[in-house]
């Protein structure tokens, strides 16, 4: 496995330093003594990347984002997929579906029957675009 990969898409232990809060020799001796919880923390560090990283780079899928956090808690029945377009006063449903699979994938909704989704981890950062 590349040092890219084991780091789950990070450049290196100083980013992952930066997304964790911990010391680049914490790090270090964490992936020695025990490399099971030091690859769960760097799955998390990367799925919150990723998730800033879409965020930044894609406008609606910022407002899908914003609107689930500032409307719904831990637990809560999120928004459908099919109610979302409107809430946003946007037509693209697809879009929406696609905003929805990757957080699910990331963890952070999971979707229960065809008419529950639920928001499963709150979103911890989500960078402010400002306004545009």
């Amino acid at each position: 496995m590349s040092s890219s990969e084991a780091l789950d898409g990070l450049k290196d232990l100083h980013h992952l330093s930066e997304i964790v809060g911990e010391t680049v020799t914490d790090l270090e001796l964490l992936a020695r003594t025990k490399p099971k919880l030091f690859e769960v923390v760097v799955n998390g560090a990367g799925n919150i990347f990723r998730l800033d990283e879409a965020i930044v780079s894609n406008k609606f899928f910022s407002d899908v984002v914003h609107h689930i956090s500032d409307n719904f808690g831990v637990g809560d029945k999120i928004t459908s997929t099919r109610e979302m377009p409107g809430e946003l006063e946007v037509e693209s449903r697809p879009k929406t579906e696609a905003v929805y699979k990757k957080l699910e994938a990331w963890g952070y909704i999971k979707t229960i029957s065809r008419s529950k989704t639920v928001l499963l981890k709150p979103f911890t950062t989500i960078p402010d675009l400002g306004s545009e």
